[in-house]
């Protein structure tokens, strides 16, 4: 499938995009195993919030495994084709009504928030925190690597293809998150700053699980 590709940046969004939401359930499943049921799960906790994510998840996990059809790894219907199929299930992306206002921790309540997610243990909480501290999406903080940050300016270089406006960002330090930094693991060979145990990307979900764990209504700015 490589050679379909129409450039670096749309293959990373697609293995991103597949890694991020796909992958924590359907990664350990044979192929054959996959189902109806699997792909709803993958689907239904974003459609209606990340809908067009969401819709390009769907059409990407057909692509996949239409593609192990066709190599012979699986056989049968498509679980993740939407006419005549998931259109009976999920409702039509464009009837879908966006969402205007995500839950937010109230600022009155932060002096008491962040002493709790500092105590709270894991790379998911450093991401997390790092997140509130400087007001970043949890995609670049998930994609952040040390080759972004320079301590000796105290700022945070976001490249372009982090960014949803495809811009570069570059985010002032402060000192409680250069302090959050310098106590982090390196790992050899690793670039990331939040690495998953398995030395990837972490998945938006390991950010939101935090907030689950701690019993706080909030919604992780993507």
């Amino acid at each position: 499938m490589a050679a379909k590709w129409r450039s670096a940046k749309h293959e990373q969004q697609w293995t991103n995009t597949l890694e991020t939401y796909a992958g924590p359930l359907l990664d350990n499943l044979d192929v054959r195993r996959i189902t109806t049921p699997h792909v709803l799960a993958v689907l239904e906790p974003i459609w209606t919030t990340k809908t067009e994510t969401a819709t390009r998840l769907r059409q990407r996990i057909e692509s996949v495994l239409d593609y192990a059809k066709a190599n012979g790894s699986r056989t049968g219907d498509n679980p993740a084709r939407w006419k005549g199929h998931l259109d009976k299930l999920l409702p039509e992306p464009k009837k879908v009504k966006k969402v205007e206002h995500l839950a937010a921790v109230p600022w009155r309540e932060m002096p008491a928030f962040m002493p709790r997610l500092r105590a709270a243990e894991g790379m998911g909480a450093r991401a997390l925190e790092f997140a509130t501290l400087t007001a970043a999406g949890s995609g670049p903080v998930r994609k952040a690597t040390w080759m972004e940050i320079d301590f000796d300016t105290a700022l945070w270089t976001v490249p372009a293809d982090h960014m949803k406006g495809g811009k570069e960002h570059v985010v002032p330090l402060s000192p409680a998150a250069l302090n959050l930094l310098r106590a982090l693991p390196r790992f050899e060979g690793v670039s990331l700053l939040f690495p998953s145990p398995r030395s990837k990307t972490l998945s938006d979900m390991t950010l939101t699980r935090v907030l689950e764990r701690m019993k706080v209504d909030a919604t992780v700015q993507a």
